[in-house]
């Protein structure tokens, strides 16, 4: 009887664990980059030979597309990783890349802002993070960021 009961309450206690945890598949990043910081990429390197850096200062939902204020560095570095190497990678809640249509990037030359990274056609609604890549954290992290 001891033997049913024992059982039973290790079925009972496998399920509820199963239920309580089964359906949480949020996805959170090792380590969440910060507006304001340097992040340097060390896959790529500029024309001269160093390694490119980028400075975001902010990401915004406007008007259904995704902007990306970039604070550093020069117009003409900006341009060149954009031609190059930079990528943009939308992702949900889960982890899940977004599909988007085009990044256009535009040259503010503002003190604070340089430009703007304008990312066309996501889903707004479904949109959590974005990664801005090649670029990584001191930790060797992706350098993703919290869209609120």
């Amino acid at each position: 009887m001891k033997k049913i009961i024992s059982i039973s309450m290790c079925i009972l206690m496998i399920v509820g664990l199963t239920a309580c945890g089964g359906g949480n598949t949020s996805y959170e990043p090792k380590e969440t980059a910060k507006y304001g910081e340097v992040y340097r990429s060390t896959t790529n390197n500029e024309p001269d030979g160093s390694y490119p850096v980028i400075n975001i200062s902010n990401v915004e939902k406007k008007d259904g597309n995704i902007v990306i204020s970039i604070g550093a560095p020069t117009i003409e570095q900006i341009s060149y990783a954009y031609n190059n190497f930079l990528y943009v990678r939308p992702l949900d809640k889960k982890g899940n890349e977004l599909k988007l249509d085009k990044i256009i990037l535009e040259e503010i030359g503002k003190e604070d802002i340089v430009a703007k990274l304008n990312i066309t056609e996501v889903d707004i609604e479904k949109l959590k993070w974005i990664e801005v890549g090649p670029y990584k954290t001191t930790d060797n992290n992706p350098a993703i960021f919290k869209v609120e």
